[in-house]
């Protein structure tokens, strides 16, 4: 179900973003295209090629490293991660708390399961910490 209206909420927040070809993945904004890495390791929402084209687009962009994309593939987020990986790794979270001050960009991802709540805190665009 969860992975359901994650399909779902991807489409709808990259506009039903169709990347059949590497034009069209190159003029996707980068939250948009991180917000549909996270079908990439597992089949996904898209066929084979889609999937192979909206990777090589982050690989291009530098959105994610090798040892990122490993990560993603098990669900698994490091400190220190960039904010695309962790996109990929957990999906699309339920809210973001955001602040902004002298010390650049916090932001606080909360994913809401079935009985618990995980949350994953960004700094700069850099993954700093989790709670589950």
């Amino acid at each position: 179900m969860r992975s359901n209206l994650l399909i779902a909420a991807a489409a709808v927040l990259t506009g039903c973003a169709s990347i059949s070809t590497p034009d069209r993945a190159a003029q996707l904004e980068d939250d948009q295209l991180c917000r549909l890495a996270y079908d990439l390791p597992r089949g996904g929402i898209y066929g084979h090629r889609q999937n192979a084209i909206a990777r090589a687009e982050i690989d291009r962009r530098g959105l994610m490293t090798a040892e990122e994309w490993t990560l993603a593939e098990g669900q698994m987020i490091q400190r220190g991660m960039s904010e695309c990986a962790l996109l990929a790794s957990w999906g699309i979270p339920n809210k973001v708390n955001r602040s902004v001050g002298v010390w650049g960009v916090h932001k606080q991802y909360v994913y809401r399961g079935y009985r618990l709540s995980s949350y994953a805190y960004v700094e700069n665009g850099r993954v700093s910490g989790w709670q589950n």
